[in-house]
């Protein structure tokens, strides 16, 4: 896959099914693990969460294949909800786009923090690309990656 073919654009209301899809099918499986997947919760959570704030959808040849968002806080920004539908994990897609928000974080001097179920295996992938574990609850790795 080339960077080229990785697009984006911010998720319009038309969006909102897909954007929880690809949430369902990125980290449902460990969210169920660690807690019990109950839809009708992480349905109103996300609309919730939708309405407020938008996340980018990624596009790879103008099909929607994930989201991500990054939100600016005072002394760093958090990159949330990234998640690629499962048959575009590991073939370098997520490494394009999180080098893409590195880059433009990177420019403002502020660090960029996520957090992750400790169960998911997207772990190399933000070591990988420079991020440190700093901490953790029971159930998350909190990572920063300064630039």
């Amino acid at each position: 896959m080339q960077p080229q073919e990785i697009t984006s654009r911010r998720a319009s209301a038309a969006d909102q099914e897909f954007c929880f899809v690809v949430k369902s099918q990125a980290i449902g499986p460990y969210v169920d693990a660690v807690w019990g997947w109950e839809d009708s919760y992480q349905r109103a959570d996300h609309a919730k969460k939708f309405l407020a704030h938008r996340p980018n959808i990624a596009l790879w040849r103008s099909e929607p294949i994930g989201t991500w968002d990054v939100l600016p806080e005072t002394t760093h920004f958090t990159l949330n909800d990234f998640y690629l539908l499962p048959q575009y994990q590991r073939q370098g897609i997520g490494s394009i786009i999180l080098n893409r928000v590195i880059s433009e974080v990177s420019a403002t001097g502020l660090p960029l923090r996520l957090r992750f179920i400790k169960i998911n295996p997207v772990r190399s992938l933000y070591l990988r690309n420079g991020f440190a574990i700093v901490g953790e609850t029971e159930t998350h790795c909190l990572c920063e990656r300064v630039p």
